[in-house]
């Protein structure tokens, strides 16, 4: 799928220009290189996703192996998901701006002084500033528009993607590394563009994972352990959602796979999100 060399530095590759190329269709190509395409039809942009299958893994946290964990995150549990394509990256500003220019969706609010306009000048960045409630609009939207079923993913979803099955603490095993991820202890001291950090992919190949910028889950922040028929996915109800991965600005212990942050569904805070599909 991506043709990014992980051998080559996030720094070399943001200051290479490739984010500001465009394609005929108005993607830039470096999006397209990394499964990006464009609808034809009504323009909107279809992600890349990969496959999660269903069954069950371990969710949250051991203390004993994760001196870390928050309490929220404890007990470490078995959870089960359903099978599902989930995407690589997060929504990015190309993606999010067809929206904006179709009315479906407001412009993102400005956080730590980034505008939507500064945002629209870097189209491959994770969108930000993002409601809950603008994210579930969005995934609608989109739904319709391709013609596919989408939507937010659950925090078990996410956690699953991120971590695998055999209970890791990073996408990429149990021992940090500050040059896998964008956080203040190596990365770029900003929001980086989408698959700069390719080597601290998942188990199932998605990317940024942690780091770089948080991202909204449907559910709401319930004690463990997870179960999605508790009324936590009711979708319905104004209320905090979590979100998960930390953010270029959070500390290393909120960018392990299991950590829970949320915040009010109203609120225009520095996340994003990225979406899932049903499995073909």
């Amino acid at each position: 799928m991506s043709k990014i060399n992980p051998r080559t530095s996030a720094s070399e590759r943001q200051a290479s220009g490739q984010f500001g190329l465009f394609s005929l269709h108005g993607l830039p190509v470096y999006l397209q290189e990394l499964g990006f395409s464009v609808q034809a039809s009504c323009g909107a942009v279809t992600p890349p996703a990969v496959h999660v299958p269903h069954g069950s893994f371990s969710m949250g946290s051991d203390p004993q192996r994760d001196r870390a964990a928050y309490t929220d995150e404890c007990p470490a549990h078995i959870a089960n998901t359903v099978d599902i394509e989930f995407g690589v990256f997060p929504v990015t500003v190309a993606e999010y701006a067809v929206a904006v220019s179709d009315g479906a969706v407001p412009r993102p609010y400005t956080f730590r002084g980034v505008t939507w306009d500064d945002q629209l000048a870097k189209p491959a960045l994770p969108v930000t500033s993002v409601s809950w409630f603008h994210a579930v609009t969005y995934s609608v939207w989109l739904s319709e528009r391709l013609e596919r079923p989408c939507r937010l993913p659950t925090e078990a979803e996410w956690e699953k993607a991120a971590r695998g099955t055999d209970g890791r603490i990073y996408p990429w095993g149990d021992t940090w590394d500050p040059q896998l991820v964008n956080t203040p202890d190596g990365g770029l001291g900003k929001a980086a563009e989408i698959g700069l950090y390719p080597a601290g992919v998942s188990p199932y190949g998605a990317h940024d994972m942690v780091g770089n910028v948080w991202e909204w889950c449907s559910s709401m922040p319930l004690p463990y352990p997870y179960d999605a028929s508790d009324g936590r996915e009711n979708l319905y109800r104004i209320c905090d959602r979590v979100m998960r991965g930390g953010a270029w600005y959070c500390a290393p212990y909120n960018s392990r796979a299991a950590c829970r942050g949320f915040g009010y569904s109203g609120m225009y805070l520095g996340g994003g999100f990225r979406l899932v599909f049903p499995a073909d």
